[in-house]
Formats: structure tokens, C-alpha cells, sequence
């Protein structure tokens, strides 16, 4: 658990942090956000003593960090950076192994716990255990750069807009597979973020900041419900309830296809495609691969789904289109571009109707 206690930061005559308090229960995620100079990365650095309060305390697991080395402090926490922070003439597995090698593991240990974390992360370990950061792209440093964190199997994390530097479909990408990661491992998340969407998509709590203090610390979805001030309600913007689909994949709530999708419905699928309606049954929601063979060839399967609605995104992505489509459904595809499913428009209608109750 992390806790601040009415914890405030000067620097002479600036009050960057004006008493803030602050919990993050073990095993969740609280996103901090605000405006420019609110004082989100100011809290995220007093947690691990690279600044210290000027006032109130700070605890981790119920302990006061001014009680601990802060050089022992920082090697038990997970530190994530927008700019990843790879060290550049070492190897991938070395930056995955550095923080272990510092608590004395040795280097057969070091290597067996990089390859697992590259299988978690889902990256191949034969291909990248020896690659150094700059043959990286800016989604495979990002990747490498969490499971550098969680190398010693630390408890907490502390994420400073760790994937703000990386294009908006790899962002989404990498959100919804360290949600996947978070189900998985439940780590103690302090996340910051400038991006109102992230917020809501990443966190258990958001804390939202102005002015070095916490305005309102609760729920997305009470936030986006309950603003507590005019302040919140301006940040959080006019369309709250379009807003909570962000906090929802594609993938959990697509169509699939049949194992063996007819000609017919084939045909009505490549209408789809084109941005004619669905007419009749849901037969048409079955769509081919075809329109995307064409784009594939002339480059890579990757780069052509990027103008394709994926599992990866979120429902509001998929209303968006939808609506700007003034389409029923419209087909879902995979990261190599084939088709896995489709997402309908009345679907997501109903789940908005749910999560306004």
C-alpha cells in the first residue's frame, strides 16, 4: 500500500504540493491527472525519495519511506518512464536483469527470469534477448521498459506516463496488455498520466490534481457520474457517458465469426467493409479478409491494420466509427489484419444503458 499523509512541497517560494492525501490500497491501480504543473509527477517522485516533502509523510507498506535507504527504497520499487530509460551498450536481457544483479542474483538466474518476462510481456526471447534498445521499436521499448519493473518482482509500481511517447494504436495496444498483466499479477500502481482516457481506461482510482492539491479521488465511474467540483466537471468534459466505454476492449465484446463463414455472407461482410449498412440478419456482420489483402501486400500486416478497428481498441473507438460510418457493425481484425469478429452498434448501446444505472 502506498499512503500520503497531508504531504506538501515548497520549493521556496512555490508550493508545488499543498496537503495532499492520498491512498492506494495493495493490488490496485490509481491513475493521478491533472493540468500541467498540478503536481501528478511531483507525488509520483516523493514515493520513492527522489524528492523529499517539505511537510507529511509518505508510507509504503506502513512504513515511512524517510525510514528507509533510499537507494534500498528504490530497488523495491518498479520505476516506469515515459522515455523508457534503456541503457543503451546493454543488451535487452541485461536491462531486464539489472535490479536483480544489484540484490546479488546471478547471471543464470538473471537470464531464466528475462525470457519469462519477455514471454509475458509477449515477446519473443529468442529474437530479443540479445537485441540492444536501439533495434527496438517505440512499442517493443515500452514493453521491455515494464518488464525491466517488474524484473525483481517488486510490489509496487510507479509509472510516470509510461506510454505517452508511443503512437495512439501501439498506446492502446500496450494499455490493454498491461491491464492483462495487472489481472494477472496485482501490483500497488501509482500511474500518471496527462491523458483523460488513459486515466479512465487504467485506473481502479483516478485522484484528479489542480493546483498542487487532490480535488477528487474516487472511482472512474463516480468521477465521471459525480463530478465533486465545476473544476472536475470542466476536465472531465460534456460526454461522461461516452467517456466510460474507454474503460472497455473490443475483444470482450465482439462477434465472432463461424468456423466457416459462407460465400454469401462473405459478400455481405466486404459490403460492410465498404461502408454500406447492414441490411437483414447478422449475416452481414461476417466479413472477409479480402480488403485487407490488398493493403497487406504492399506492406506489412501491422502497419495495414492501423487503419483498422482491432480487439485492441476500445469501445468508444468503435461507437466513433460506427457513428461516423452511419454503419450497424462493423468488422474487427487482429494486429496481422484478419478478420476475428465483429462489433455491433447495438451492443455497445446496450452496455452504455448498463453503465449509467
Amino acid at each position: 500500500m502506498i499512503e500520503l499523509r497531508n504531504v506538501s512541497k515548497r520549493y521556496g517560494s512555490v508550493t508545488a504540493l499543498d496537503g495532499v492525501s492520498l491512498v492506494v490500497p495493495e493490488g490496485s491501480v490509481c491513475v493521478c491527472i491533472g493540468p500541467s504543473g498540478c503536481g501528478k509527477s511531483t507525488t509520483l517522485k516523493l514515493v520513492n525519495r527522489l524528492l523529499e516533502p517539505s511537510d507529511g509523510e509518505v508510507l509504503v507498506n506502513g512504513q515511512s519511506v524517510r525510514s528507509r535507504s533510499a537507494v534500498q527504497l528504490r530497488r523495491e520499487i518498479g520505476y516506469v518512464i515515459q522515455s523508457v530509460g534503456l541503457f543503451p551498450h546493454m543488451t535487452v536481457a541485461e536491462n531486464i536483469g539489472i535490479v536483480p544483479r544489484l540484490f546479488g542474483r546471478d547471471a543464470a538466474w538473471r537470464r531464466t527470469r528475462a525470457e519469462e518476462l519477455l514471454q509475458l510481456i509477449g515477446l519473443d526471447p529468442g529474437r530479443y534477448m540479445q537485441a540492444y534498445p536501439a533495434q527496438l521499436s517505440g512499442g517493443e521499448a515500452q514493453r521491455i521498459g515494464v518488464a525491466r519493473a517488474l524484473a525483481a518482482n517488486q510490489p509496487i509500481l510507479l509509472m510516470d506516463e509510461p506510454f505517452g511517447a508511443v503512437d495512439p494504436l501501439n498506446r492502446e495496444v500496450l494499455q490493454a496488455e498491461f491491464l492483462d498483466l495487472q489481472r494477472k499479477l496485482r501490483k500497488t500502481i501509482l500511474f500518471v498520466t496527462h491523458d483523460l482516457d488513459e486515466a479512465i481506461r487504467m485506473g481502479d482510482m483516478i485522484a484528479i490534481m489542480n493546483q498542487g492539491q487532490v480535488v477528487q479521488h474516487d472511482t472512474p465511474e463516480r468521477i465521471l457520474a459525480q463530478p465533486a467540483s465545476r473544476f472536475v466537471a470542466d476536465f472531465v468534459g460534456v460526454d461522461r457517458a461516452i467517456k466510460r466505454l474507454v474503460r472497455f476492449s473490443v475483444r470482450d465484446y465482439l462477434r465472432p465469426l463461424p468456423a466457416a463463414p459462407s460465400a454469401g455472407a462473405a459478400a455481405a461482410g466486404a459490403a460492410a467493409v465498404n461502408g454500406r449498412p447492414e441490411t437483414g440478419t447478422g449475416a452481414a456482420a461476417y466479413g472477409t479478409g479480402a480488403a485487407v489483402a490488398g493493403t497487406a501486400a504492399t506492406g506489412s500486416a501491422a502497419a495495414a491494420s492501423r487503419d483498422l478497428l482491432t480487439g485492441y481498441h476500445t469501445l468508444r473507438d468503435a461507437l466513433s466509427r460506427l457513428l461516423s460510418a452511419d454503419l450497424a457493425h462493423l468488422p474487427v481484425y487482429s494486429l496481422e489484419g484478419q478478420q476475428i469478429g465483429t462489433v455491433h452498434l447495438s451492443d455497445i448501446r446496450r452496455i452504455t444503458q448498463e453503465v449509467a444505472r
